[in-house]
């Protein structure tokens, strides 16, 4: 009697987790998907017309529109534009790595010169820091982390 009951409880417990769906928005990129946003994660938009963004904490997503708050609702009609800063994503983040070659470029040079106490610098460790630092600074003005709808970027709201 006790396995029939504890059978019983784990098949209808299964359905009844089975059968909670999520409702998601992703960006998608050619039919790869590049981030996901939930209820209750922030997110960091620009809509048409404007030039601030807005912030706020998604309180709900529907078919056509997701809420921020209690009084916001944001057609995804209305986006231009979505800041991917704080979101994990799978584009390559060039902002990211040209903040690595700035460090690169500093740390190499600072590295040789205490070993050398700055006094004799070896001008191919000197070339090679300005190199990084200047390939680190050209790819800031190159930042993707802003993901703007278009006609290959896609917003769309799913369900999982």
């Amino acid at each position: 009697m006790k396995s029939l009951f504890c059978t019983l409880l784990i098949v209808v417990s299964t359905q009844l987790t089975a059968q909670v769906r999520q409702t998601k928005i992703i960006l998608v990129v050619r039919n790869n998907i590049i981030a996901r946003y939930q209820e209750g994660e922030d997110i960091r938009f620009q809509r048409k017309g404007n030039d601030y963004f807005s912030y706020g904490t998604i309180t709900g997503i529907h078919q056509e529109y997701f809420k921020i708050g209690e009084a916001d609702t944001v057609y995804l009609r209305q986006i231009r534009r979505i800041d991917l800063h704080n979101k994990s994503n799978t584009n390559f983040n060039l902002s990211g790595a040209g903040q690595k070659l700035i460090a690169a470029g500093v740390i190499l040079y600072l590295a040789d010169g205490i070993a050398h106490d700055f006094s004799s610098v070896s001008p191919g460790i000197i070339t090679v820091s300005v190199a990084f630092v200047g390939v680190g600074m050209f790819t800031q003005f190159f930042n993707n982390n802003f993901y703007k709808i278009g006609r290959r970027k896609k917003v769309a709201i799913v369900e999982f």
